[in-house]
């Protein structure tokens, strides 16, 4: 019995969470609703200019959402797509691989940009997966990471709310109503 939490958990995030990208995608989509809104991949694609990149490593690039405007902007580099899960990776084109942050199989100093967007809190140990990234970053390479905070779609928190509420609220209906069948059997019907 561990303690993990499902977030960091290797079984939920490769079997469950992203064995495809169909789950990524619904939460990629929340995004459609954040303001201020924000590109995030022409931020990327801007800083890695600075360096003129020939060789790309996107850690957990996941349904490729950087990973193929990098590709496209920079036709020159290789760029490298790695996540842990393989299920994910299926309609990421090659160069791609299946690999652990904390473990990242490359020579030191071999990539003049390093990305790790929004999968940092997915890795038991954040310290030693920047750690990673810092060690297979080419000297004046550029290391790009974004992770959401605790104000993240704070914009969102009524819905949630309004959702959470109406949910308890039909449960307890259920409840008083004294229904044969359990919640789950009700809520699949809507």
């Amino acid at each position: 019995m561990t303690d993990k939490h499902p977030g960091t958990d290797r079984s939920t995030i490769v079997n469950s969470a992203y064995k495809d990208s169909s789950t990524l995608i619904a939460r990629q989509r929340l995004y459609d609703y954040q303001l201020p809104s924000h590109d995030l991949p022409a931020i990327v694609i801007q800083v890695a200019s600075t360096v003129s990149p020939m060789s790309i490593l996107d850690v957990g690039c996941g349904n490729g959402t950087y990973l193929h405007p990098l590709r496209r902007r920079f036709p020159q580099a290789n760029t490298v797509g790695l996540d842990i899960s393989k299920g994910i990776l299926q309609d990421i084109e090659q160069p791609k691989l299946v690999a652990n942050a904390s473990a990242l199989p490359f020579s030191n100093g071999s990539f003049d940009v390093v990305i790790a967007m929004h999968m940092l809190y997915h890795v038991e140990n954040i310290d030693r997966a920047i750690e990673e990234a810092i060690r297979v970053l080419a000297p004046g390479g550029k290391f790009i990471a974004s992770t959401n905070s605790a104000k993240d779609k704070s914009e969102l928190n009524d819905l949630w709310r309004r959702s959470a509420e109406k949910y308890w609220a039909f449960l307890h209906l259920i409840e008083l109503l004294s229904l044969p069948d359990s919640p789950s059997k009700w809520l699949n019907k809507f």
